[in-house]
């Protein structure tokens, strides 16, 4: 026979106690994305003249098979980004808007990966964005023929868009 040294009140306790803090684990699906009304705006890539091989921009496109000679015209012809959160706020709408060009339109929902062929590249691209806090987008770009991962981070403020890439 097995003999408990806790009483019937201490047994509850502990299991109350347990059922605590496994409840955020068995509701976190029910939590809804945060709402924002700050993602809607644009984004300029305003490159540097000294943009290049010193910079590392050459090299980072190198490794999306785009040679220095398409990363001189990017930076003599930068392209605007438009974004613009869907109206449910399950998503948003990525529209680069490149001079002489048709605008090209990503749609995405958070969290569920989007491939695209990428227009510049030809190759397929996964896209997966989450909203990672309310004035903050995640943006993870796969290439699917060579692996490569490309992670932007962009937090929408009233005066503009800080974005930052790994």
């Amino acid at each position: 026979a097995v003999v408990s040294t806790q009483s019937t009140w201490e047994t509850i306790y502990t299991m109350l106690v347990h059922s605590l803090l496994l409840l955020p684990l068995a509701t976190g699906h029910l939590v809804q994305t945060p709402t924002t009304n700050l993602i809607n705006g644009y984004y300029r890539l305003k490159p540097s003249p000294i943009d290049g091989p010193a910079t590392g921009m050459t090299q980072y496109y190198a490794m999306w098979d785009v040679n220095a000679t398409m990363t001189e015209y990017i930076k003599e012809n930068p392209w605007i980004e438009f974004y613009k959160m869907k109206d449910d706020n399950s998503g948003m709408d990525v529209t680069s808007l490149a001079e002489g060009e048709e605008p090209f339109t990503v749609s995405t929902t958070w969290n569920i990966p989007t491939t695209i062929t990428h227009p510049s590249l030809g190759t397929e691209v996964g896209i997966t964005a989450s909203l990672v806090a309310p004035n903050t987008v995640q943006i993870v770009y796969t290439a699917k023929e060579s692996g490569l991962t490309d992670v932007h981070l962009m937090r929408f403020t009233p005066i503009g868009i800080q974005k930052s890439a790994v």
